[in-house]
């Protein structure tokens, strides 16, 4: 070793016939982005026994010609090679002349993608998650979703959980059958979208009933059509559920 504690840029950029290069036994902790890309005849690379803790993603690729990588006694935890990249150094070495690959493995996918490794990475779609290491694209629990290439989910309107995630319990609001119930949104309104509107919406429902009345007393035919455009539910709500926004409505008189 030479005590190098980094390469410039383009060092090696008049050697493209090198077939060996020892960089072992350093103190290099990284590498230059591209530093290799001169050396196309390149068969034979060492880098153990360095300070390593990251390497750009790209650093081998031009490296076609690998039958030897090692790259052992480092820190680093992982390395951006394909396991496809790691397969074709070592059947390039398998014929006695390199000893393929030697270092850390292949750095698994991050969180919010999944697949077997680096370089093989598939983003987590739309209420699905990976919390990374390697782990496939699971799934939001109930009450839950998430965006395209989450980590994790989060709790719906109406639900609440640990850091507003899973497991996630009460009602969520949920609007997909195109009117909302009022037991199910009734809760989640005196605490969610505040006091103002909570009122405002049991006062709205108020009014709907006495044009319920009204028309009760002219048509029954027209009274669903009314209903769904308002977006109420001809239920009746029970106490429990119909009290937050009854005290939402005294504090805003008060």
């Amino acid at each position: 070793g030479n005590a190098l504690t980094m390469l410039p840029n383009g060092v090696f950029g008049a050697l493209g016939n090198l077939t060996e290069l020892f960089l072992n036994k350093n103190d290099l902790t990284t590498l230059p982005n591209g530093v290799f890309d001169a050396l196309r005849s390149l068969t034979h690379l060492f880098l153990s026994n360095n300070a390593l803790t990251t390497l750009p993603a790209n650093v081998f690729d031009a490296l076609g010609s690998l039958r030897t990588l090692q790259i052992t006694s480092t820190s680093l935890s992982c390395i951006l090679l394909t396991m496809q990249q790691i397969a074709v150094i070592n059947n390039a070495g398998a014929d006695g002349q390199g000893s393929g690959y030697s270092g850390p493995k292949t750095c698994p996918c991050s969180a919010g993608w999944s697949g077997p490794g680096f370089g093989t990475c598939t983003e987590c779609t739309i209420s699905t998650y990976s919390p990374g290491g390697g782990s496939v694209c699971t799934g939001c629990p109930a009450n839950s979703d998430s965006t395209t290439g989450s980590s994790a989910c989060t709790c719906n309107i109406g639900a609440s959980g640990p850091d507003g995630g899973p497991p996630c319990s009460g009602t969520a609001i949920n609007d997909d059958a195109g009117a909302w119930e009022m037991t199910d949104v009734l809760p989640g309104l005196a605490v969610i979208l505040g006091a103002a509107f909570c009122c405002f919406y049991r006062r709205r429902r108020n009014a709907l009933r006495k044009r319920q009345e009204h028309l009760n007393a002219t048509t029954t035919s027209g009274l669903a059509t009314v209903t769904v455009e308002l977006g109420m539910s001809q239920s009746t709500e029970p106490e429990e559920n119909v009290q937050p926004c009854r005290n939402a409505c005294k504090k805003l008189e008060h």
